[in-house]
């Protein structure tokens, strides 16, 4: 199965997604989550489970263990 993705940038796709997640719960007055450099591959893994096989709890679990572990 092939999966359309917009990747406009070379190599800040990533950055940016998590930059513009970090801006929006900040607006709404929420810590920002902060992924650290040697969880990337389970922050990968998790948004590709989402991406490929459109499954989000597991991105959502991810990013709220990030959340806890921030406070």
């Amino acid at each position: 199965m092939k999966v359309n993705s917009l990747q406009p940038f070379v190599d800040g796709n990533s950055r940016l997604s998590r930059l513009l997640m970090n801006w929006i719960l900040w607006k709404k007055k929420y810590p920002p989550i902060v992924i650290p450099i040697e969880d990337l591959e389970n922050y990968y893994k998790v948004l590709d489970a989402y991406q490929i096989e459109k499954q989000e709890k597991p991105f959502i679990e991810y990013i709220k263990e990030r959340y806890l572990k921030s406070n």
